[in-house]
């Protein structure tokens, strides 16, 4: 996966063991690597697709590059310049980009302060990964770059795997490495250049504040936040877009909102093993654009393509969801079957979970869909009785771990929070 890769070293960086990380992400031929800021005992760069290459720029002793697009909203959506982030950063330190919105990491080097600070989005779009080991810290968009920069030897995390087993992904910051852990939403990863040290920090939290609304103000506050991200998905005027459209209604919903900007998709497409069947998601899939006339494309796979793909994309993902489609397209599904694009909107999940949980255990069971008990019974049944105990007790851990830092207890409010952390954050945003 493309992303920055940054390391603080015990003893002199060696360009070799950086250049060989940044390779270790070229997954497609088309993928760049470079290195945007070094010193004696730090490398910064990264691996990146040529037609959306980082940002970089100095402002006195600060070097800030940038990956993705960090918006500002006022006045206008309109994505924030890396000379605008130096200067910020340089007068006010990293707090002044805790504002930014969109899809983002940004790091800045303080060569003055002798410190790489990164910043992440509030829903962590970009996954980072970091570890501390015998030759130093670094952080990279997948595990497997980081072992030769640190000297940390992969080992199995066992809990992780536990987790991956029973719902599909790891959770909180896990990874299925042990000792290399993930950035987690609104949060800021400082690595110590004179200490070759990792520590972490939240910005932002997913908060809840009672209000009393009918159901109309309920309505109108989810259609203007959703115009108001789908304006934002456009605040650079890309040349490209792709709607992935299912037919359900949260794509709808976004080729609704294109109709009424006057800024519609150029094309939309869904996927599946048939593109005929009267009624089925891409037959009204394919109604909807015609009815909008946005270009309609059907991406064809089944599950005989799964052993082809799946070696590959395991070791890409590096297991971080076991999405059965990604594991039957593989990782450049979409680019070799539709095209490149600047910009793909996906709908997933613009509405939110539904149901009212009766507590906080229930809310978890509502959105991993594992018993009270803690284990899948599929799971359960390849288990001894004591090695069942064990899992269960693991993974209800973590569950308890990952809600104690919840800011509401209330049990919808955990519900939403058990959503944003584990299907947004772990699910939907893996890899």
């Amino acid at each position: 996966m493309a992303g920055l890769v940054g390391v603080a070293t015990r003893q002199t960086a060696s360009p070799e063991a950086f250049g060989r990380a940044l390779a270790r992400l070229r997954h497609l031929d088309s993928f760049q690597s470079d290195v945007r800021a070094e010193g004696e005992r730090f490398r910064l760069g990264a691996t990146y697709r040529p037609e959306s290459p980082p940002q970089s720029a100095d402002a006195g002793e600060i070097t800030v590059v940038v990956y993705g697009d960090p918006l500002e909203k006022a006045p206008g959506w309109r994505v924030a310049s890396a000379s605008a982030l130096a200067a910020r950063v340089r007068e006010r330190g990293t707090p002044a980009l805790f504002d930014l919105d969109g899809s983002f990491l940004v790091a800045a080097v303080d060569r003055q302060r002798g410190v790489i600070e990164v910043v992440n989005d509030r829903t962590a779009s970009i996954p980072l990964v970091y570890a501390t080991g015998p030759l130093g810290t670094a952080f990279a968009p997948e595990a497997k770059a980081l072992f030769g920069l640190t000297g940390l030897a992969p080992k199995l995390d066992g809990a992780a795997s536990v987790a991956f087993v029973n719902c599909g992904y790891p959770v909180g910051d896990r990874t299925q490495f042990e000792g290399v852990r993930l950035l987690t939403p609104g949060s800021v990863l400082t690595l110590d250049l004179n200490e070759a040290s990792a520590s972490v920090r939240t910005y932002w939290k997913l908060s809840f504040a009672p209000r009393k609304m009918s159901e109309r103000e309920a309505a109108r506050g989810l259609y203007e936040t959703a115009l108001d991200s789908y304006r934002g998905a456009f605040a650079d005027d890309p040349q490209t877009t792709h709607l992935l459209l299912t037919g359900g209604y949260d794509s709808r919903m976004l080729l609704g909102l294109g109709e009424r900007e006057g800024h519609l998709p150029d094309k939309a497409m869904t996927w599946g093993s048939h593109g005929d069947v009267p009624l089925s998601d891409v037959d009204i899939a394919r109604r909807l654009a015609d009815a909008a006339g946005v270009d309609f494309q059907f991406l064809r796979y089944d599950a005989d393509t799964l052993p082809a793909h799946a070696e590959r994309w395991t070791e890409i993902s590096e297991l971080t969801s076991d999405n059965a489609g990604n594991f039957i397209v593989g990782p450049d599904f979409l680019a070799q079957e539709a095209g490149p694009a600047d910009v793909i909107l996906i709908g997933d999940q613009t509405v939110g979970p539904g149901g009212l949980p009766v507590d906080v255990e229930d809310a978890a069971v509502s959105i991993t869909k594992v018993p009270r008990d803690g284990l899948l019974p599929a799971f359960r049944s390849v288990l001894t009785p004591s090695g069942a105990t064990h899992a269960a007790g693991e993974y209800r851990a973590q569950i308890r771990d990952l809600a104690a830092g919840f800011a509401s207890h209330d049990p919808k409010d955990a519900q939403d929070a058990f959503y944003f952390h584990l299907y947004v954050y772990r699910w939907l945003l893996a890899g």
